[in-house]
């Protein structure tokens, strides 16, 4: 009796070991995913055109005190900014 407690207790240990393996595997290839996907998202940014909810135009990408916005070409806003109250700031 006291061997089959060993037996399998061995077993356990090693699917734990096991485990911890595999685990280890899958957070190094969620990392390496990680860091591709930083690389590609500029890009992927600069690809994507943003169409305005008012007007549908094209939404511009400008920085403005540290935040990046967007700003539709034709009517000047799309979120209840006009283009006079643009002019403003």
């Amino acid at each position: 009796m006291k061997d089959e407690k060993d037996r399998f207790g061995e077993k356990f240990v090693e699917r734990a070991e096991e485990d911890h393996y595999f685990a280890a595997k899958d957070r190094a290839l969620i990392d390496e995913m990680k860091v591709e996907f930083q690389k590609a998202e500029p890009a992927r940014r600069k690809e994507r055109i943003l169409s305005c909810p008012k007007c549908a135009g094209k939404l511009d990408s400008y920085t403005y005190m540290e935040f990046v916005l967007d700003r539709c070409e034709s009517c000047g806003g799309g979120s209840g900014w006009t283009k006079a109250s643009w002019k403003g700031l």
